[in-house]
């Protein structure tokens, strides 16, 4: 049987947890972004999944925008690393999407001929809004379900504003540390339509586009 190898580049702890560049089995205790991949793609067996910090890559020589200069090296190393899919999520941080989910797609096609397999979307405004948004998903990660939040992409204050879904989380689980593990959880439990739709246009997109380039490897 063919394990497929999927590069994951994303942009914290929150998401990939502490081990980068390591090899991830399903079976195991997955971190909250590969987990939640793993079930858009139907919780393949033969499948692992590696994590990069998107911070650390380096950019392409030449013109265009960082981020999609970036997009454009990992799709350079996955090729010559021979993995079979790339997803890029970042978060979007009160940016216009021109300046942050445009340019991922934008290189990301201009590579097609290179590499297919390549998945790209913004977490809005950071990857913790879809943390908080289940109350479900939060009850059994040990967090307190009252201040769950239906509407998280609506938190669009700076952190430590009391508007910002990191604020939310550390409502939640009363510290804004230790973080990671209860993401971890949630990403378990949580709903994925109910995810979809209190998340319109942060993750119900990004859904749709590992749906569309990477579940075919499984099929």
């Amino acid at each position: 049987m063919t394990v497929r190898r999927v590069l994951i580049a994303c942009e914290g702890k929150h998401e990939s947890g502490s081990q980068t560049g390591v090899a991830l089995q399903p079976e195991g205790e997955l971190p909250a972004l590969p987990r939640l991949i793993h079930r858009v793609l139907a919780e393949p067996s033969a499948v692992e999944y590696t994590c990069t910090p998107f911070s650390k890559v380096r950019h392409v020589p030449g013109k265009g925008h960082k981020w999609g200069r970036k997009v454009k090296r990992l799709i350079l190393l996955a090729k010559a690393d021979e993995y079979d899919a790339v997803v890029v999520l970042i978060d979007r941080d009160r940016k216009k999407n021109q300046d942050r989910l445009e340019p991922l797609k934008q290189a990301r096609d201009e590579m097609m001929i290179l590499f297919q397999s390549c998945a790209v979307g913004t977490a809005i405004e950071t990857f913790d809004a879809w943390m908080i948004c289940d109350e479900n998903a939060i009850e059994n990660a040990d967090g307190d379900k009252s201040h769950c939040h239906t509407t998280p992409e609506s938190l669009a204050g700076k952190e430590g504003s009391g508007k910002h879904p990191k604020d939310r989380a550390a409502r939640i689980f009363g510290s804004g540390k230790g973080l990671a593990n209860h993401y971890q959880t949630i990403a378990e439990h949580i709903d994925m339509n109910r995810l979809a739709e209190r998340c319109p246009d942060g993750f119900a997109p990004f859904r749709k586009d590992v749906e569309s380039r990477i579940v075919p490897l499984f099929k």
